[in-house]
């Protein structure tokens, strides 16, 4: 395991909401990569990633990086509801590119997501 300390961010700011998903990659000698990693940013964009128990970090390895954002709104709730149109009209269109991939390696690992529209 590595433990995994991580920003998201957008045009230099940090992005507190959504979700990054780290899911180790397969290699052509096994059939099964491992345990995924999750981890969601707090108010200045920072997340630690948990695999087996939290901010536990992530299995050693090459891994293909998930960056889930804020669904739009889902509730008739007035007030529930113009909040999370804030949040989605900001956050909802990020991402990652496609096959995104981090090293995750034993010890601490830094990381710096840069994530596009």
């Amino acid at each position: 395991m590595g433990e995994v300390r991580g920003k998201l961010v957008y045009n230099g700011k940090p992005v507190p909401e959504g979700s990054v998903l780290f899911a180790p990659k397969v290699d052509s000698e096994s059939v099964e990569a491992g345990k995924p990693a999750s981890g969601s940013p707090d108010q200045n964009g920072e997340f630690q990633l948990s695999t087996f128990r939290e901010n536990d970090g992530a299995l050693v390895g090459t891994h293909i990086v998930t960056y889930s954002a804020p669904p739009a709104p889902q509730t008739i709730d007035k007030e529930i509801r113009a909040k999370q149109a804030l949040v989605y009209k900001e956050f909802g269109r990020l991402k990652l590119p496609p096959g995104y991939t981090v090293e995750v390696k034993p010890g601490r690992n830094d990381i710096v997501l840069e994530l596009k529209k």
